[in-house]
């Protein structure tokens, strides 16, 4: 069976483009998150083979995967709630080749978007 990996925010394989900002809070894994108010920011990572957070104050990104773009909506209706650690983004069934996945700044929220920690 395929072993997960996992790649903190801080993990020199992330690739950020943009304004991202580093936010700390005991409720995220790590303690952080990478967060950006700016439309069109985008992280890329190449991986073999996404967590995130949902919260009133976040917005929605665009997942690329190979090129194939899927909307991932990251707002949470509750006023002032979150819920963190939530799967936003999985694929099943990918080759064992190398494998492209950008995760694109769409509509930020209040506080903009948030980019917690991913999983292959």
């Amino acid at each position: 069976m395929p072993r997960d990996e996992v790649w903190e925010d801080n993990d020199p394989a992330l690739h950020y483009i943009g304004e991202w900002r580093r936010d700390y809070g005991s409720i995220y894994h790590g303690c952080s998150v990478m967060r950006t108010t700016r439309i069109g920011d985008s992280m890329t990572v190449k991986f073999r083979g996404a967590l995130g957070a949902q919260g009133w104050d976040h917005g929605s990104f665009l997942v690329h995967l190979d090129g194939d773009a899927v909307p991932v909506d990251g707002q949470y209706d509750a006023i002032h709630e979150g819920v963190p650690q939530v799967v936003q983004f999985s694929t099943h069934g990918l080759s064992r080749a190398e494998h492209r996945l950008t995760i694109t700044n769409d509509a930020a929220g209040q506080y903009g978007s948030v980019l917690e920690w991913m999983r292959s």
